[in-house]
């Protein structure tokens, strides 16, 4: 009867080291990809540091360098919001254009509670 090699035995014997050998097997890493939509969070969204995102879910912020986050472009000198992700320490960014909130996220529903929630802190800051 021929014996039946399973998947298991096969890798085991492909790690398994001659006698006498003293070489170390090599462990071949885990590739890592990036589906869009984790991408398309690391370009709409910015990374602070962590004393900076202790302030607050929303913050009120003044640009001190002109830089683009997704689809929106912020310059030097402009007030913008930070309206925190469900990712620790990263942030959209929100700006004031031509009286509308303009939102660094592409997604409809993420822009639209990110702008809840910057309408309610500037109602809040103005009272």
């Amino acid at each position: 009867m021929k014996k039946v090699q399973s998947s298991r035995s096969i890798i085991a014997a492909s790690q398994r080291l001659p006698r006498n050998s003293h070489q170390v097997p090599v462990m071949k890493s885990p590739v890592v990809t990036m589906t869009p939509a984790s991408q398309r969070l690391l370009s709409e969204t910015i990374q602070v540091k962590p004393e900076q995102a202790e302030r607050g879910s929303v913050q009120l912020r003044r640009a001190t360098a002109s830089f683009q986050i997704g689809h929106l472009t912020i310059q030097a000198g402009e007030a913008f919001y930070f309206v925190a992700s469900k990712f620790a320490r990263r942030f959209y960014v929100i700006a004031v254009r031509g009286g509308n909130f303009v939102c660094s996220a592409s997604d409809r529903m993420v822009a639209g509670q990110c702008i809840d929630q910057v309408a309610k802190f500037a109602a809040a800051a103005a009272a």
